[in-house]
């Protein structure tokens, strides 16, 4: 048994197919077409207004480089729930034209359908005659602005960047092309007037604080520069050049206490003790002897009248310390020793220094606290400026545009931005067939019923199948009688066929004659049609033939034929003489042998030893015997009578009988040594189909 389909390419087998279901697809594709119309009616378009705002530059730019933070952040923001919430409460269901109370109602089903028809009219104006223009109704509701909630505004609404820019975009997808645009206009106004706002509520602030801050900074600068004056004039820090004054002082008075050491120590232990560290012969010795030699210089004139650092002022309590005036020192000079005047010298000289460096260290401790009050007047001084400076800012900053501005407005659109919804209906179709196409695939790879020879290997066999017609509105019987009539019709051309490829057998007495068991795969098959036109048939080319009856399930050939009148072949196998057993159809001019009304078990029958004398005497009678028997499945009936015959007539519908069926009864008489002498019969097949499809190439 060859592979099915084993020939034929994918493409021509799905062609095949889909012209076999062409009904299946047509009907599918209508279906879709009917669907597009009705999506096309209900679904209404969507339009999408656009409106844009930049944000300013310094606060979206560093550098020359546009900050994309800054930027997403107003993205993010223009998104953010409170934006929206402001965006709900900003619409005035009095002052918003499009949330009026006298809104028109959604259109309804029915204006759907009419504005859809009105609108294929004017699609299919150009290609028509019609004169005229078609007007097509308006088809957007005015949409009430103020019933719309948080998740609706969510849904349609949309923000984005354009690009790589400072511009920014916010789009409102409606039914109405007004509430679109009064929806994109609210978004991006309500963010601009929010931060007019936040920005006014904060310079207000800012102001406010500042004028809180400001005289406590007044009064904190100017308590800082009197402190300062006063701490100037406390310690005389207003003159310049006290500081470098005192220095000379103290370096002459070191200078003097070295000299008068050197004469104290050369006065003391000789010429040899002023050597010193200069007793090597460097120069510290020749500058200590030079010193020496030209005296001392003069004390008072290095100091300052009043000054409590002075010399002249630590001169005289020095003096009286001593009992006498600082001029009597050289007076008495020429009665003391000269050590003892230059030892005196040099502890006054010691006494005079230490004075002077403790006043030193006071001045420098004063001009430290004097730097820090300077330090502290001027960041005072600081504060109070940079707080008139920022209220002149806030105060002229009310002139100021905001960080972001409405770039331009929306319009209402014109044109919808969903796809046109008549578009849908051709994908639905194209979409509709295919699917019917695949439906049609589907139903055909699992259709299990006899419709070609080659899916029971029948077109191995040396005998070609026959194909009996389907014998149209007529139905039964008398159609196929009908159709005998007709020498050239093709259901006579099958029963001709079949009759042509069966081989009459020589019987015992050398005549020529055949016993024929016409069968089926299954009940419901026509097998007792095709039986009696066969015999029909044979009568027709002037055989003498007899019909037997021996479906002991189903007993009765035809409407014109009538039953046994006692209990037909039983009275054979009792001995009655065939005369009074055999009728004879006076239309079709046949003997027949019927079954009598009532059942009988098939065994009284099949398993009597007269059997067969009985159809050895019905061979030598007649030329042929045509017997219509029980089915295969699920009977022993007619496997018990093969034996007795010669030929096998296997009886399959056309697209009903299940190929397994048909395969289980051919194995059956393969089985019984019957394979070689048995027809395979398809009944009931509608030939224009047959041929037009390929059945016999595809299946």
């Amino acid at each position: 048994m060859r592979p099915v389909n084993a020939d034929v390419p994918p493409f021509r087998f799905v062609a095949t197919v889909l012209r076999r279901r062409w009904l299946l697809v047509l009907g599918a594709g209508a279906l879709g077409a009917a669907a597009g119309i009705v999506v096309a009616a209900v679904v209404p378009p969507t339009y999408t207004a656009k409106a844009q705002l930049v944000i300013d530059a310094q606060a979206a730019t560093i550098g020359n480089v546009i900050d994309d933070a800054a930027v997403d952040t107003r993205v993010e923001m223009l998104m953010s729930d409170g934006h929206l919430r402001q965006m709900l409460k900003s619409l005035d269901h009095a002052a918003n034209p499009a949330a009026s109370t006298d809104t028109v109602p959604a259109p309804s089903m029915t204006d759907r359908i009419e504005l859809l028809r009105t609108k294929l009219i004017a699609r299919l104006a150009p290609f028509t005659r019609a004169s005229g223009s078609v007007v097509v109704p308006s088809e957007q509701p005015e949409t009430d602005l103020a019933a719309l909630s948080l998740d609706d505004l969510q849904k349609s609404i949309n923000v984005y960047r354009e690009r790589r820019s400072r511009v920014i975009s916010v789009t409102y997808r409606s039914r109405d092309p007004v509430a679109a645009a009064a929806m994109a206009n609210t978004g991006v106004e309500v963010y601009v007037d929010d931060l007019r706002s936040q920005r006014a509520k904060s310079r207000l602030d800012s102001l406010r604080r500042l004028e809180e801050r400001i005289p406590e900074a007044k009064v904190a600068m100017e308590a800082a520069e009197g402190t300062l004056r006063r701490f100037a004039s406390a310690h005389g820090l207003l003159a310049d050049g006290d500081a470098g004054d005192e220095d000379l002082r103290i370096a002459e008075i070191n200078r003097q206490l070295a000299i008068a050491r050197f004469d104290l120590a050369e006065r003391s232990h000789g010429p040899e003790a002023t050597k010193g560290p200069g007793a090597d012969g460097n120069a510290n010795s020749s500058t200590f002897q030079t010193t020496a030699r030209s005296g001392p210089m003069p004390l008072y004139p290095l100091g300052i009248a009043g000054h409590p650092g002075t010399l002249a002022g630590m001169a005289a309590p020095f003096a009286a310390s001593a009992g006498r005036p600082e001029t009597a020192t050289d007076a008495a000079g020429a009665d003391m020793p000269d050590s003892d005047v230059l030892a005196a010298r040099v502890r006054y000289l010691e006494r005079w220094q230490s004075r002077l460096q403790s006043v030193r260290a006071q001045t420098l401790e004063a001009e430290l606290a004097y730097r820090d009050l300077v330090r502290n007047a001027a960041s005072a001084l600081q504060v109070y400026d940079a707080l008139l400076r920022r209220q002149a800012d806030l105060l002229t900053q009310e002139s100021r545009p905001p960080e972001a501005r409405v770039l331009s407005l929306a319009a209402p659109p014109e044109k919808p931005s969903s796809p046109d919804t008549l578009l849908f209906i051709l994908p639905a179709t194209l979409f509709a067939c295919l699917s019917g196409g695949l439906v049609a695939l589907i139903l055909e790879r699992g259709n299990h019923t006899l419709r070609s020879p080659s899916l029971v290997g029948a077109d191995d066999r040396s005998s070609e199948t026959v194909l009996l017609p389907h014998v149209g509105r007529l139905s039964g019987q008398r159609g196929a009688l009908a159709r005998l009539a007709q020498p050239f019709s093709a259901y006579t051309g099958a029963v001709r066929l079949l009759s042509a490829q069966m081989t009459i057998e020589t019987g015992p007495d050398g005549e020529e004659s055949c016993i024929c068991l016409v069968t089926s795969s299954g009940p419901g098959e026509g097998k007792t049609t095709l039986a009696i036109s066969l015999a029909a048939y044979l009568r027709t080319i002037d055989r003498k033939v007899l019909l037997v009856d021996m479906d002991f399930r189903r007993p009765g050939l035809a409407p014109g034929f009538d039953a046994a009148r006692g209990n037909g072949i039983l009275d054979l196998l009792r001995g009655t003489p065939p005369g009074d057993v055999i009728a004879r159809h006076e239309g079709f001019g046949i003997d027949y042998l019927p079954l009598p009304v009532d059942r009988i078990d098939p065994m009284l029958v099949l398993a009597d030893r007269e059997l067969d004398r009985v159809m050895r005497d019905l061979r030598g009678q007649y030329d042929v015997v045509v017997i219509d028997g029980s089915p295969m499945a699920g009977t022993a009936d007619a496997r018990l009578i093969l034996p007795l015959v010669d030929r096998v007539v296997l009886a399959s519908r056309w697209g009903r009988t299940l190929i397994e069926d048909t395969r289980t009864a051919l194995a059956r008489l393969h089985d019984l040594q019957m394979a070689e002498r048995t027809e395979l019969v398809m009944t009931m097949v509608p030939l224009r189909r047959y041929e037009r499809h390929h059945y016999r190439e595809i299946n």
